[in-house]
């Protein structure tokens, strides 16, 4: 099984008015946003669409009296050449100025939403979940992270994801190194050919037990930082790359790393044996 998700920020602006544009992973199958509701709203959104008019799913919590008596609700709906279909109406007890979180679970044949950890409500597919190519936040909210999840349950020997890592961008990694594993390598790398950052967890990899950090400019490796394993075979793992002006993190249970930022990244990729992962989640901060 081979999972490749594309990953690229448009466009933030969260003021007053709330715009986000994100685009989404194929693969993508859980999406988290939290943030905080403005004080007097009259509605704000999340959108997953292929191109304008062209909507897989639309969840909007409508706040204002002008949306009817029943406020506050939310609405799930999609829309087909810019014809909206059958709204999936109920109540919600998000209030303004309150913080919230709000989930979407992509499942086999439906949406299921998630409002502050609790069911809130669900809408079957109408058309491809995975045609849609962004997120899209919008209206009256200020947004504080999207989180954008993939799943595995297979050995995934080269996972290439291409994601751009700037200043407020995290990944987390989870899963299991096999009992038999020789080696696990996180690599980022640009399309100038560098590897900014090349993380090899080595066991008994050429008769070494080790986690060696590096970066690659212009086709020469340069010095090496070689530190103990945090993880060694047969062992969860729960790790974490994290981009900021220092240069990138990469950080678990009782261990963190950083390695000067020599260039910018855009791809990152996942070399290993007998390594099987869970979860992976890309955070994007604001």
């Amino acid at each position: 099984m081979k999972f490749i998700a594309l990953l690229a920020i448009a466009c933030f602006v969260c003021s007053a008015t709330c715009e986000v544009h994100l685009s989404l992973p194929k693969n993508c199958r859980e999406i988290t946003v939290k943030g905080r509701i403005n004080d007097n709203p009259d509605y704000f959104g999340i959108d997953l669409y292929s191109q304008k008019g062209t909507i897989q799913l639309h969840v909007t919590p409508r706040f204002n009296p002008k949306w009817g008596a029943e406020v506050p609700y939310v609405v799930l709906n999609s829309q087909v050449g810019y014809t909206w279909a059958n709204e999936v109406r109920k109540r919600t007890t998000l209030t303004p100025g309150s913080e919230f979180k709000l989930r979407i679970f992509i499942n086999d044949f439906n949406y299921d939403v998630y409002i502050n950890d609790e069911y809130y409500n669900s809408m079957p597919w109408r058309m491809d979940h995975k045609l849609a190519e962004f997120i899209h936040i919008f209206g009256d909210v200020k947004v504080s992270a999207v989180y954008r999840t993939f799943y595995y349950s297979s050995i995934e020997h080269y996972l290439p994801l291409q994601i751009p890592l700037d200043s407020s961008t995290e990944v987390r990694i989870k899963g299991r190194v096999g009992d038999k594993a020789d080696f696990m390598v996180f690599d980022l790398t640009n399309n100038n050919g560098n590897t900014p950052f090349h993380a090899s967890f080595r066991f008994d990899w050429n008769k070494e037990w080790i986690l060696v950090l590096n970066n690659m400019i212009n086709g020469n490796w340069q010095s090496e930082q070689r530190v103990a394993l945090p993880v060694t075979r047969g062992q969860t793992f729960s790790h974490k790359i994290v981009s900021d002006s220092n240069g990138f993190t990469l950080s678990g249970d009782g261990f963190s790393h950083t390695l000067a930022r020599p260039a910018s990244s855009s791809i990152l990729s996942l070399h290993n044996n007998q390594i099987s992962l869970s979860k992976i989640t890309i955070v994007r901060r604001f």
